[in-house]
């Protein structure tokens, strides 16, 4: 066994650096067939698998408090490749989240308890992408920018104030714009699957209206900011 082992080392060998020059065998450098140009083309085979991805993330959105503080956040996106550098895509995210305590927070009414309303956002976002890492590397950082909207709908919130009174609120949130920027990682796992990692601040373009129909007490919550942490992973086709 070890004679085999040793055997196919040199003809490993032999092979990489060619015959010797003024050989039978001798053959022209553009011909030849070096190592390296072996290690190039199996990065070449991985970085050229596709130019469309198609993925899944999750993860978490984090506000201010105002309307919310967490967002549970998971959807599904796709991906073209213009070139090694550059690509473009949609996404569409499903949110969920409290619209954190409205009745003293927005229309300034004590409440005799914390009350949130459940609430939930169906966020749909075109973004461009570039790469900053060479285009044979297993890596991709990039730089994220995208535009998009979300269309919220928030339930109706009921309770008792601290005063022993009632209170019956309804939120229009209609539709946000949004605009967003941040930072990804890729990395190849094989030829087509890609692990994924993406930081990402939104800036909602907002005009909620909020209204306790006992009181009659009504406010607005405008624009506000949000911070997206995914993760995920796709195939690239």
């Amino acid at each position: 066994m070890s004679k085999l082992v040793a055997a196919t080392t040199i003809l490993g060998l032999v092979a990489c650096a060619g015959p010797a020059p003024g050989s039978a065998l001798a053959v022209s450098p553009a011909d030849a067939l070096p190592c390296s140009r072996l290690s190039i083309a199996s990065s070449d085979a991985v970085s050229n698998a596709g130019r469309f991805d198609f993925g899944l993330r999750g993860g978490t959105t984090l506000g201010d408090g105002k309307p919310a503080n967490d967002m549970i956040t998971y959807g599904v996106f796709g991906r073209y490749h213009v070139n090694n550098r550059f690509s473009f895509g949609v996404g569409v995210e499903l949110l969920t989240f409290d619209f954190e305590e409205p009745a003293p927070r927005v229309l300034g009414i004590a409440t005799s308890a914390t009350f949130d309303a459940g609430a939930t956002s169906v966020l749909i976002e075109g973004a461009a992408e570039f790469n900053l890492l060479p285009a044979d590397s297993l890596h991709e950082l990039v730089v994220h920018g995208g535009v998009g909207c979300a269309a919220v709908s928030v339930d109706d919130l009921r309770g008792t104030t601290a005063s022993g009174g009632t209170f019956d609120i309804d939120t229009n949130a209609g539709t946000e714009l949004l605009f967003s920027i941040g930072a990804g990682y890729r990395f190849q796992l094989s030829q087509h699957w890609n692990l994924e990692a993406l930081a990402r601040y939104n800036h909602h373009l907002a005009d909620w209206s909020v209204r306790d129909s006992v009181s009659g007490a009504s406010a607005t919550v405008n624009d506000y900011g949000t911070t997206s942490l995914l993760l995920g992973f796709s195939h690239r086709f």
